[in-house]
């Protein structure tokens, strides 16, 4: 509790938020391995990159691309003293644990734990209700050209679901 402001700090984790950071952490490094791979095959093909300058370019649009996951990698770039890059390869970091960190969040509020629980209890028989209309009753998003054609849609799923 922050006794200047009386706001009230939650700490919580959560093992299925967890579950999806892992499996998104575990997409994204592949793809960034797949990246340098890639970066690195360029070295060995007629007209791919191979100047040290242009393969740092590409390495760094890479980081870029994954900012959440390339901290966690070593990269070796091997040149000949002469400008041109003879190989390209990434190794995980020993000791760097990002699964310690998934799915655990703070939450910020200035309300009573009643009033928080109340909230939190209403959120996720929101959440279900929404699950049963994507999956039960097959209510996905459509796009239609008017307002009124989308409430009309909106409101024959809720019909249904009741």
């Amino acid at each position: 509790m922050d006794d200047q402001t009386n706001d009230l700090y939650l700490w919580v984790k959560s093992q299925t938020k967890a579950l999806k950071e892992n499996s998104m952490n575990g997409l994204l490094s592949q793809r960034f391995e797949q990246g340098i791979q890639s970066i690195n095959e360029g070295i060995f093909k007629k007209g791919g990159t191979k100047k040290l300058e242009k393969v740092f370019e590409r390495i760094g649009r890479l980081k870029e691309k994954y900012p959440s996951v390339h901290k966690y990698y070593d990269i070796t770039v091997k040149d000949n003293q002469k400008g041109k890059v003879t190989l390209v390869s990434c190794q995980h970091k020993t000791g760097e644990d990002k699964d310690k960190k998934a799915g655990i969040y703070f939450l910020r509020t200035t309300l009573d734990e009643k009033t928080l629980w109340d909230i939190y209890n209403i959120i996720r028989e929101i959440e279900y209700t929404f699950r049963v209309l994507k999956t039960d009753l097959d209510l996905r998003t459509i796009y239609h050209k008017t307002d009124k054609a989308s409430m009309a849609h909106l409101n024959l799923g809720l019909l249904s679901y009741w």
